[in-house]
């Protein structure tokens, strides 16, 4: 399978943001010469009189260049964009530099928008093995954070920390990893925590994540989370020593579509205080756990997500009378769902060809023997010489059920790796054609038109989706053998990225469409 992030591709050639953004629409685009502070480089970026040159700047960085941060950046109400020069090579490299004293500084700490394109950003100290304890705060009340094709890792306590109300979040098309200090067992290391604090929005999605030593998601603390969208993601060695997601109060939760091989291989251990508080009954942990559902306004919409673990996890989880597989869902959220429940996930054999990063047992079989000793791991497991760039997690299976198990009918998982059909096929998730399927015109504005072909009459299904599966229109009919027409009038549907699906006796295709 191809090389990830050479690949790494839009699933739609028009960039649709799910949150609104006042300034990433820049007029001023400003190159950032290699060898500069980039901290001293933006903060610098004014007037004689110490005023902002233009609030709507972007800062373009050299590809495969090292740029240092001796100081965090901090800017306030205005837009911090960031983003590598267009090209196909590795992209920008943002480290942090140490002081005199050999103190690394955090990264960012603004207090205004943010938005981070196909750039590489590490929190590491020297050599690595210990990295900086929250190198990315938002601090900006109602702002928004856009993280766009962008490589992040290594943090002790998240990769995102949200430390004001009203933010809104959005993850796209990125690789994190290696987020927690792997040296002690009490947790951190999250994708966002947001404990404390409101937060507007919430999406991730076609992002892969691996080595995360906590929660993907922490809010609890009395914070509160208005909309969650968690959609066609891929996880893997992830130690959730929480669990996954842990919504506390939650408007709408919506995780649809994710692909995860070990996620929380830690297990539920129920001998350490530590993991036994907070959870809902206060003693078991759950891969998804709401603290808090609002009366007649909290729906979860939870569906079509696989959570595999391989033979090594259960051997290592059956050496312990006191750790075992943790339940997808929280009491408190299945009742909330109700029969719906019952599709929230699977547990479908899969492998990918390269299951890199690895787990680390020895430790782990330290911590559980003793543990009150807080024993000490190696650094990140690693085979040598593997790095975020050249991380292999292609998703190939011949398990057709997850090739086509998603609610648009294609595969589960980051869409920005391609699966396998039956071992050789090549399947592209959103232009599957196996029904011989035309849709046009495409971008469409106002009447969009179907076609597709049976060798059979059949019972045929159309349906229009959005971006988070939800229909939003549909034709059902009797189909004939040879060619069938069907035509939408999308007028008055909200501009942006929607598949076409048609399901029939002889299959099921699933198509991408634009409307203007």
């Amino acid at each position: 399978m191809k090389h990830f992030y050479r690949n790494l591709k839009m699933a739609c050639m028009v960039a649709v943001l799910s949150i609104s953004m006042t300034n990433v629409m820049a007029q001023r685009e400003v190159e950032v010469p290699v060898g500069t502070l980039l901290n001293e480089f933006i903060h610098g970026d004014t007037t004689a009189a110490g005023e902002r040159i233009d609030d709507n700047t972007i800062y373009l960085l050299e590809r495969g260049q090292v740029y240092e941060i001796a100081n965090y950046i901090r800017l306030t109400g205005v837009a911090l964009q960031i983003k590598s020069k267009a090209g196909e090579s590795t992209p920008a490299i943002m480290v942090t530099k140490p002081n005199d004293e050999g103190v690394y500084p955090q990264a960012i700490r603004t207090r205004g928008d943010v938005w981070l394109e196909d750039v590489y950003l590490t929190n590491a100290n020297g050599a690595g093995n210990q990295p900086k304890w929250g190198g990315f705060r938002s601090e900006g009340a109602n702002t928004n954070i856009v993280l766009k094709n962008c490589l992040i890792e290594m943090d002790k306590a998240s990769i995102i920390q949200v430390r004001e109300n009203g933010q809104s979040i959005l993850i796209e098309d990125c690789i994190v990893g290696k987020s927690g200090d792997y040296n002690r067992n009490n947790g951190n290391g999250r994708l966002i925590d947001c404990r404390e604090f409101d937060v507007a929005k919430i999406e991730v999605k076609n992002t892969s994540m691996y080595h995360l030593v906590d929660r993907i998601v922490r809010n609890m603390q009395g914070g509160r989370i208005d909309e969650f969208i968690f959609n066609q993601n891929t996880g893997l060695q992830i130690q959730g020593y929480h669990g996954l997601f842990h919504l506390g109060t939650v408007g709408s939760a919506t995780i649809t579509n994710n692909l995860f091989l070990n996620a929380k291989y830690m297990g539920n251990w129920t001998n350490v205080n530590e993991q036994t508080g907070p959870a809902p009954d206060n003693e078991n942990h759950y891969l998804v756990t709401a603290d808090t559902i609002i009366a007649d306004t909290t729906v979860f919409t939870i569906s079509n997500n696989n959570f595999y673990y391989d033979d090594e996890v259960k051997a290592f989880w059956s050496r312990y009378d006191t750790v075992s597989q943790a339940e997808v869902l929280a009491p408190i959220v299945a009742a909330e769902m109700g029969d719906a429940a019952a599709d929230a996930a699977w547990e479908l054999e899969f492998e990918f060809t390269n299951p890199i990063p690895t787990i680390n047992y020895n430790y782990l079989d330290s911590l559980f023997i003793d543990p009150t000793l807080d024993p000490t791991a190696e650094n990140w497991p690693m085979p040598e010489g593997t790095t975020i760039f050249n991380l292999n997690l292609d998703f190939t299976t011949d398990n057709e059920e997850l090739i086509t198990g998603s609610t648009t009918g294609g595969q589960l998982g980051d869409l920005n790796w391609e699966g396998t059909l039956n071992g050789t096929e090549s399947i592209n998730t959103y232009e599957s054609n196996s029904l011989n399927v035309s849709i046009y015109p495409n971008p469409a504005t106002d009447i969009v038109t179907v076609k597709f072909a049976l060798n059979a009459g059949s019972d045929a299904t159309v349906e229009l989706l959005d971006i988070t599966g939800k229909t939003v229109a549909s034709q059902s009919f009797l189909a004939n053998s040879g060619e069938n027409t069907v035509t939408f009038n999308v007028n008055e549907l909200p501009a942006g990225l929607y598949f076409s699906t048609i399901r029939t006796e002889e299959g099921l295709s699933s198509s991408k469409l634009l409307i203007d």
